[in-house]
């Protein structure tokens, strides 16, 4: 082995000093490292070398490699010769001796007897190891019952365990690397190890990904100022309009940009549908349907007009069957004349078809649909619909002959109608 060793190294100096000597090396510190390694793999014949670099203006040029023969004799003669491994280094005599007389003392410390072994000397070792086995299986169960009472102690009073990022990527490691890590999991899920591992990736990734600069540069100031005191001076000018002037100065930039950088100029401001309808509340009536259960297990369609003003109902009709010309000519009957509204508002509702939007559109109404599905854009006819619908049910009278829905109609009580009030039960 130490023959081997020698030759090996004295091979890898050899070729070392060589490669030195064809391309000296800027880097001595590396050719001395490259040294260290090699001495370090070697360590039985590593004292039997010497070795120093030879350097030339702060370059290395070669090796100079020795052999110490006395040392050279020393691990020869050391070769095989120790029954027990020691960390003893030294090379002095006396060192050496008190080292020996410790390892000879040493069987009789441990009562150890260098007579020939029987069969009671065998079962007593036998039994000494397993009674140690046995000693320490019992103190690494005790430490586990310990340790997991007082795991169970802390789950009972803390609710939710503070974790940090080094416990949760301590986690992740073992889940990589430990096969049964799941089952010494105790404080979480093995969910939430598998959903940590998942963020960590995704956050991997996203770093990896990540933009090396923040967007395109930035515009001068210069010229944002000139865009926006073109945009003050010329109102009516757009962003290509703008975009050609500043390209016949000479200045390279693009629209979009210069979308971004000129002023909002504000626009008149429209009024809103609270507004609308009290600037036309005067000639503003709404339309709806809403249906009646009668004694006899039939469904009435219960057609009303309401004028907004006063929030009177104007004209009102009880069908089984509506149909849109049904309807437009209830609309007649509701404005004889010239007493017709210039604005009428109706919701989506099929009923109203082609032919009551032409019949309303020649009497000289406008008719406003509502959005779908927005009743709160009729409200007053809802508002009247949920008040019948309610007086009625207080009434005690949920299901109606069909001949008293035009007699309940008109006598609705908090109704703007004329006549007089049922009594209240």
């Amino acid at each position: 082995m130490l023959q081997a060793q020698q030759q090996r190294l004295h091979a890898k100096l050899m070729q070392i000093d060589t490669s030195l000597r064809k391309k000296p090396s800027k880097k001595p510190d590396a050719i001395e490292r490259k040294i260290g390694k090699w001495l370090g793999r070697n360590t039985a014949a590593a004292k039997i070398f010497s070795v120093e670099v030879l350097l030339d203006g702060g370059c290395a040029v070669g090796l100079e490699i020795s052999q110490d023969q006395s040392k050279l004799d020393w691990a020869a003669a050391a070769q095989g010769a120790y029954l027990l491994r020691t960390n003893c280094t030294e090379e002095d005599p006396q060192i050496l001796w008190l080292c020996l007389l410790q390892i000879a003392s040493a069987p009789k410390s441990l009562n150890m007897s260098p007579c020939r072994p029987n069969l009671s000397s065998m079962i007593a070792t036998l039994f000494r190891t397993l009674t140690l086995a046995l000693s320490a299986r019992r103190r690494l169960a005790y430490e586990n019952l310990a340790l997991r009472h007082q795991i169970a102690v802390l789950q009972r009073s803390v609710k939710r365990p503070q974790l940090k990022k080094r416990d949760r990527l301590l986690w992740v490691l073992l889940s990589r690397t430990w096969k049964d890590w799941a089952g010494s999991l105790v404080l979480v899920k093995p969910d939430t190890v598998i959903r940590w591992h998942r963020k960590g990736f995704r956050l991997y990734w996203t770093w990896g990904s990540r933009r090396k600069r923040k967007g395109r540069p930035g515009i001068a100031p210069d010229i944002r100022d000139l865009i926006r005191k073109i945009s003050r001076a010329n109102p009516l000018w757009g962003a290509p309009r703008i975009h050609g002037a500043l390209q016949k100065l000479g200045i390279e930039i693009s629209q979009a940009a210069v979308s971004k950088y000129m002023l909002r100029h504000r626009d008149p401001p429209s009024q809103t549908w609270k507004t609308f309808l009290n600037n036309h509340m005067d000639n503003l009536v709404s339309i709806d349907f809403f249906t009646v259960p009668t004694l006899t297990f039939r469904v009435l369609f219960v057609f009303v007009v309401l004028a907004h003003d006063r929030r009177r109902v104007v004209h009102f009709n009880v069908t089984e069957s509506p149909t849109a010309k049904s309807t437009a000519q209830q609309i007649v009957e509701a404005f004889p004349w010239d007493s017709a509204p210039q604005y009428l508002l109706g919701d989506r509702d099929g009923i109203y078809g082609t032919g009551f939007s032409k019949r309303v559109q020649s009497m000289g109404i406008r008719e406003v649909k509502s959005a779908p599905r927005s009743p709160w854009q009729n409200p007053y006819s809802e508002r009247l619909v949920g008040t019948l619908g309610r007086d009625c049910s207080q009434r005690k009278s949920p299901a109606l002959a069909p001949s008293a829905v035009p007699y309940v109609l008109p006598h609705m009580p908090n109704a703007p109608l004329t006549g007089e009030r049922l009594p209240r039960a």
